[in-house]
């Protein structure tokens, strides 16, 4: 349920954003998501699957959890400085140089969205606890309130007609509540 309700979270966006705003702006977006997902995507599937029998192995064995999930966490936030920096300082430049001018906005919305990508990137890979430690309940939790901030995100934004109030929004609401997601997986490794 809570992966049907990430894979909901991702594809309202699109769907809510073309009711506001032209087609155009929403295949700006959807090429900055394509672009900026395909490091998560790249990464995070082999991370993932590492991570989640590791911390079964040691949740099996009784083991502390924190230090290994430690080392994750410091791996992941290095490795999100070095993919997502980038795009941080030059976002629209490169996005015009790899792909052409006219994806230059692309490249304006994965700037302002990269902090949330960032969290998101972090977050992946930690998420495991939630199952390895059965708290099912409190990911769903999440999962709804980061659905629910989107909506709300983009339809503040769309009734202001500000495609960047917009972007600014899933940002920054991405942030807040990836974020709070984060520290409560990391909280779920502590010892029993």
């Amino acid at each position: 349920l809570n992966s049907f309700l990430n894979s909901l979270s991702n594809q309202v966006i699109p769907i809510l954003l073309v009711s506001y705003f032209a087609t155009d702006i929403t295949g700006q977006y959807s090429m900055s998501q394509t672009i900026l997902h395909l490091p998560i995507s790249l990464f995070s599937t082999t991370l993932n699957k590492v991570v989640y029998s590791k911390l079964g192995e040691k949740n099996r064995d009784g083991e502390n959890l924190r230090p290994f999930i430690k080392n994750i966490l410091f791996f992941s936030i290095l490795l999100s400085f070095i993919i997502f920096l980038p795009i941080l300082i030059a976002g629209p430049s490169i996005f015009s140089f790899v792909l052409g001018d006219k994806w230059y906005t692309a490249g304006v919305y994965s700037r302002i969205l990269t902090p949330w990508l960032i969290i998101n990137f972090i977050l992946t890979p930690i998420t495991s606890i939630v199952n390895i430690k059965n708290a099912q309940k409190g990911g769903f939790l999440f999962n709804i309130i980061i659905l629910i901030t989107r909506i709300i995100s983009i339809i503040i934004g769309g009734l202001r007609n500000d495609i960047i109030l917009t972007m600014a929004l899933l940002s920054i609401t991405g942030v807040l509540f990836n974020g709070s997601y984060l520290i409560w997986s990391i909280r779920l490794s502590k010892d029993d």
